[in-house]
């Protein structure tokens, strides 16, 4: 019993540090790791996968980053203990971890990558990574996406894709049922671009269509 308590102690104090930053602080990123979770999430080009593990969020950027009006938005479950057990550990691993440093060594030192991708749960630096509950995948040398590793990874049953069959109108129905649920642009990018976007969205506005006078 003692044990147990000793186990939740630690993951508790590991999981608010982890977290809590964002809420009490804001500094400079202070390793790459740090560094390199923010491109992800400004959209620079990165061997990092993002996730999260709340389903109205997920569904928020399934159904705002189909490629066409007429596309299928779907979205894709991971177990990532599953994946991580094929690198010998038990759930996703923290920047911290042994072995972590081979998925992003020094720049030009021109050391060799894993071939297959981790699971890791980062340390927040920023409200963006705080309010979507940021997961990472990163991968190695195989850029191949998670369905085409299923089978080498074993994930036959851990990796689950889940379509919404919805044309435009339902697919609009259902942003605005998340709008009503709390998932706006602000509470997803708490920033001045969010806020704009969810301005011009609430006022139906075309940018198009502005002129100056």
């Amino acid at each position: 019993m003692e044990g147990r308590k000793r186990s939740s102690d630690d993951e508790l104090r590991n999981e608010f540090s982890r977290k809590a930053l964002p809420l009490v602080a804001e500094r400079a990123p202070r390793d790459d790791w740090e560094w390199y979770f923010p491109m992800q999430h400004y959209r620079a080009p990165t061997r990092l996968l993002d996730w999260t593990d709340a389903a109205l969020i997920a569904l928020y950027f399934a159904l705002n980053s189909r490629p066409s009006a007429d596309a299928k938005a779907a979205v894709w479950a991971l177990n990532p203990f599953a994946l991580n057990r094929y690198h010998g550990s038990y759930g996703p691993v923290g920047p911290d971890w042994d072995g972590v440093d081979k998925y992003l060594p020094a720049v030009y030192s021109g050391r060799r990558l894993p071939e297959y991708p981790i699971a890791i749960d980062p340390t927040f630096t920023m409200q963006r990574m705080l309010v979507q509950h940021s997961h990472f995948t990163v991968h190695g040398r195989d850029l191949r996406g998670l369905e085409a590793m299923r089978a080498q990874l074993s994930l036959q049953d851990d990796l689950v894709r889940v379509t919404i069959d919805a044309d435009q109108r339902e697919v609009e129905f259902l942003q605005l049922q998340l709008t009503f649920l709390g998932i706006t642009e602000t509470t997803i990018f708490p920033d001045l671009e969010g806020l704009a976007r969810e301005l011009r969205l609430e006022y139906h506005l075309d940018t198009n269509r502005l002129t100056a006078i």
